[in-house]
């Protein structure tokens, strides 16, 4: 009888630690994770595309300004130009759900058709200020900040085509 008490605290125990350990490593993969995902600044593309673990074509002006730099993080790189906005491609992932709650906000002005994609513009045709599509595993965004930048729609489709 005595043996099977000692038997019985030392499975509870093993199955405590096994518990603890089993927190410790979730909560030590979870904080690893969060710094994984911070946006840092690039002063080099390479080092942008890197970091992310893919590629990203982008145009070499946008609504006239050149590209000043680059933002990344283990899921997305941003290419950012002047005062004019930002090219962005993500991978999707887990917070695919709260960027399509975002996209579902914003208001879809037309949709076209470009290399097979559809893409989505915010604006008119003679004043675009937004491209945004889905296209193998990855979202993307060209993003006009100032509506006094905005581009016609024959513009933000060369943009469009350029970037992949």
């Amino acid at each position: 009888m005595k043996n099977k008490k000692i038997w019985i605290t030392a499975a509870f125990v093993i199955l405590a630690a096994a518990v603890f350990t089993g927190i410790l490593l979730l909560r030590h993969s979870r904080d690893k994770k969060t710094s994984a995902d911070e946006t840092k600044d690039f002063s080099q593309y390479e080092e942008a595309a890197e970091n992310a673990g893919f590629s990203l074509r982008y145009s070499d002006r946008l609504s006239g300004w050149p590209m000043t730099g680059f933002k990344g993080s283990s899921t997305s790189i941003t290419v950012l130009y002047g005062n004019a906005g930002y090219v962005r491609k993500t991978l999707i992932s887990e917070q695919e759900d709260d960027a399509a709650e975002e996209n579902a906000t914003m208001e879809e002005t037309s949709e076209h058709l470009i290399n097979g994609v559809t893409v989505y513009f915010n604006g008119d045709d003679a004043a675009v200020t937004q491209a945004r599509w889905t296209d193998n595993g990855f979202d993307y965004l060209i993003c006009i900040e100032t509506v006094s930048k905005a581009v016609a729609a024959d513009v933000m489709e060369d943009y469009v085509r350029m970037t992949r």
